[in-house]
């Protein structure tokens, strides 16, 4: 069974670190989780993909989104998209 690392994006994260990180978990064999509000975590998604892809031409992601109600830095509840992206050889 492969781990599944988590990166939690906020509006304060810097995109380009957000996706070295992801791409980074990928090489290294792990599943990552993205838990981002909003569109955050499919946009970020699709950038790692191309770059993923550019980088590693011989193999694909695959998407497994859902969402949930997840509570914020202030404890109020909000609606976030969770993203499970997975490395397919």
């Amino acid at each position: 069974m492969k781990n599944v690392k988590t990166i939690r994006l906020s509006k304060n994260t810097e995109p380009a670190k957000a996706c070295t990180s992801l791409l980074f978990m990928l090489e290294e064999g792990n599943d990552v989780e993205l838990i981002a509000l909003g569109t955050s975590a499919a946009v970020l998604a699709k950038v790692a993909a191309l770059s993923f892809n550019l980088s590693y031409g011989k193999m694909t992601l695959s998407y497994h989104p859902r969402m949930e109600v997840i509570h914020d830095s202030q404890g109020i509840p909000r609606s976030a998209v969770i993203m499970l992206i997975k490395a397919v050889p």
